[in-house]
């Protein structure tokens, strides 16, 4: 009995931290997505009609397309207590008080909306593969992806009854987008980056191969070609990371059956990279305050009066680490005189980020600014959340005294991607073809990534040749 009741207060106690909203969003890369790297590739490499020790040089390249639809789910990873929409209310019976936004409707009436997101994303461009056998067993292989990523929220303001009275802030959206915030802006229209995906280089050794099958060891790595991290909006567009990886792989070609005119293999890939730290700029809640309570407002002890947006306090430099990620991809090929069909699936893990401030942290001397601010020698809300008013059952609470925020209210996780996970099927067909005497695979997959947690569910088309 009392194990049970402790199995389920660690449960409850997991679903409470993913309860979170997150400020920050790691996408997969597309480089070292192993189902997209290897499908087709990993058997044309060792099965070509080209003889291994003429072709030492072997170059492939994959177009593509892919798509999220997972909107939802990454709203609910979002937005405050895990909800695909929040509603806002002047009077503090709802999960945002636009107050705190300068959203602020006629006198006599409350400003009341619901605010719904549905992020996006596409991402187009072509994945380059490169392999070279520099000796007896051993090789170099060289990937990356050059691509252009489109960002879309989707922010939907329903079911409006007043607009604000403040120029420049007459509905959500201009509001959500405040000029004066340098952070955390929930643009209303789509957020493109255009660029390199991180470089993955392997250097592997054929310790068993025949003409039918082969295992490989390899050692593996990425060169960071991402730009620097900025928050400037929820849900930024990145391509590339500002992190460097080294790892070992495992690498199996099994042939199950076969005979002149056919042949039916089944490949195997594991592998296991680190990913190291590097500095980044992420925007953190409070954790005494909640969800969004980096959107609250704060003001220093000699100006009670003048608000700055705690965003802009709240956003530092930080030291992020993701940590372990590991790629387990299985296929079967079968291949029948020039002809190709490969059906394949794959398992991805990432261990969530850590955080660390180092000698950042906040700026001295502010605190929350209460909203009541008309009475005389008005101080500080430490305990407000984002969805308190002015005044009634949910009202902001004044502090005897000013009450200045420290680096130690900063909730780390708030802007740490968690942990994720997600699976991957795919189905590929190819003809072998040759152009001036030598081999070139032309062929073409779609695969979908499903069972995504905290990361992105998605379908992708591409070519290979």
């Amino acid at each position: 009995m009392k194990i049970s009741r402790f199995l389920a207060v660690i449960v409850l106690s997991w679903h409470s931290l993913q309860a979170e909203s997150i400020s920050f969003f790691a996408p997969r890369s597309v480089t070292t997505n192993s189902a997209f790297e290897l499908a087709l590739v990993n058997y044309d490499r060792y099965h070509s009609s080209n003889d291994q020790d003429d072709a030492w040089v072997q170059f492939y390249w994959k177009p593509f397309f892919m798509k999220s639809n997972n909107g939802n789910c990454l709203a609910r990873y979002f937005l405050p207590h895990n909800k695909a929409c929040v509603s806002l209310d002047e009077s503090g019976a709802g999960d945002i008080d636009p107050l705190w936004f300068s959203l602020i409707s006629p006198d006599g009436t409350f400003y009341t909306s619901t605010v719904c997101l549905c992020p996006t994303r596409k991402a187009y461009g072509a994945l380059f593969d490169l392999y070279i056998n520099v000796a007896d067993c051993w090789w170099l292989g060289l990937t990356t992806t050059a691509m252009k990523v489109e960002h879309n929220l989707h922010v939907r303001e329903l079911d409006r009854k007043y607009e604000g009275t403040i120029p420049g802030f007459q509905n959500a959206c201009e509001a959500f987008n405040n000029p004066l915030w340098n952070a955390g802006k929930l643009p209303c229209s789509k957020r493109c980056q255009s660029g390199v995906d991180d470089v993955q280089l392997k250097l592997g050794y054929d310790f068993y191969t025949t003409d039918e099958s082969h295992a490989t060891l390899y050692v593996v790595g990425t060169v960071p070609t991402g730009k620097h991290v900025t928050s400037s909006v929820l849900f930024e567009p990145l391509v590339g990371s500002r992190h460097g990886s080294f790892g070992v792989g495992l690498d199996v070609d099994y042939a199950v059956c076969g005979c002149d005119e056919y042949a039916f293999n089944l490949l195997g890939d594991l592998k296991y990279r680190y990913v190291f730290s590097a500095q980044e700029r992420r925007s953190f809640d409070l954790t005494q305050n909640g969800d969004w309570s980096r959107y609250l407002l704060v003001v220093t002890e000699a100006e009670p009066l003048d608000s700055m947006p705690a965003i802009n306090l709240l956003t530092l430099k930080s030291e992020v680490t993701p940590g372990s990620t590991v790629d387990f991809w299985l296929a079967a090929h079968y291949a029948r005189c020039n002809w190709h069909l490969e059906v394949g699936y794959d398992v991805w893990w990432r261990q969530a980020e850590k955080i660390c401030l180092g000698s950042c942290g906040i700026a001295p001397g502010y605190g929350i600014q209460t909203l009541n601010v008309c009475p005389e020698g008005a101080t500080t809300a430490s305990t407000a959340n984002i969805s308190q008013s002015v005044r009634g059952p949910n009202g902001v609470v004044n502090d005897p005294s000013f009450v200045p925020l420290t680096t130690q209210d900063l909730n780390l996780c708030s802007a740490a991607h968690p942990a994720a996970h997600s699976q991957t099927v795919y189905g590929a067909v190819a003809y072998d073809a040759s152009l001036c005497g030598y081999h070139m695979m032309v062929g073409g997959g779609a695969s979908y990534e499903f069972d995504a947690h905290n990361a992105l569910r998605q379908w992708t088309v591409w070519f290979a040749q």
